[in-house]
């Protein structure tokens, strides 16, 4: 039973990283992206300020939408470990209030 609840979570995990990415895979790169954090440190000619969007032919193009697509792959990361740490707490808490006094069960929980 462990083996195939393991695998139906691996199997979510695993469409859950891959799903939006075949959803979202382009034939040709993009030509601009729109800035939702600002990328230090480019120089003045750099159009990579805040709610701008910046495309191709302008300076910095690259390191501004790498830094956005970065700044959104940690974020949903962030929200992943998240709600594992949660769920994690919720198993551990059940296991714990189950344990009925046995030492070795509730050393499992905590």
């Amino acid at each position: 039973m462990k083996k195939i609840l393991s695998f139906i979570i691996l199997s979510i995990f695993a469409v859950g990283l891959v799903g939006p990415v075949a959803v979202s895979a382009q034939t040709t790169p993009p030509d601009s992206c729109k800035v939702v954090i600002p990328v230090p440190n480019l120089g003045t000619d750099s159009k990579c300020k805040t709610g701008e969007t910046i495309s191709q032919g302008d300076y910095g193009f690259g390191m501004c939408c790498f830094v956005q697509t970065v700044d959104k792959i940690t974020n949903w990361v962030f929200y992943i470990m998240t709600a594992i740490a949660v769920l994690l707490f919720v198993y551990g808490g059940i296991t714990y209030m189950t344990a009925m006094g046995e030492p070795e069960k509730a050393g499992k929980g905590s």
